[in-house]
């Protein structure tokens, strides 16, 4: 697949969390929703813009957990670990982030301990979304390689 089509596949099925993606569906809209998050921050810092920017942002990252579910189904597993991965680092980043705007050498042992486990849930999901799809059909559908298009 190559980055079009893996893109336009990603916005289809924005809000489709069955069935399986490969990986270059799933990196490449990663990519692409990455990108115009930080233009929309970037370029939109007037207060009208708020709204749209958010409503905007909520929509990508919408799409891109859908392709994440989507991703992790095709290595054969389920999506609850997509929500873990993702619930536990998003509640251990405002900790591990203070960590960072502090003095690192006054910082707590609770700070360091959710940094520290904040990158190894992110390095272990990671490692999951890079992993190659499985062979054949899964009880998620059919393998997107061997599937035409």
């Amino acid at each position: 697949m190559n980055a079009i089509d893996a893109i336009r596949t990603g916005f289809a099925k924005s809000f489709q969390f069955s069935g399986r993606a490969g990986r270059a569906e799933f990196w490449w809209f990663y990519c692409l929703c990455s990108i115009l998050i930080r233009a929309i921050s970037a370029y939109t810092q007037h207060e009208i813009w708020q709204s749209p920017r958010l409503l905007v942002a909520i929509y990508l990252t919408f799409a891109w957990v859908a392709a994440g579910v989507r991703r992790i189904h095709d290595i054969g597993r389920s999506a609850h670990l997509f929500a873990v991965g993702a619930v536990a680092s998003v509640l251990l980043a405002p900790m591990a982030l203070n960590l960072s705007r502090d003095n690192p050498i006054d910082a707590s042992a609770a700070q360091w301990l959710c940094f520290v486990l904040m990158w190894a849930i992110t390095f272990y999901l990671y490692w999951y979304l890079i992993s190659p799809s499985q062979p054949g059909p899964n009880k998620y559908g059919p393998n997107p390689h061997e599937v035409p298009s």
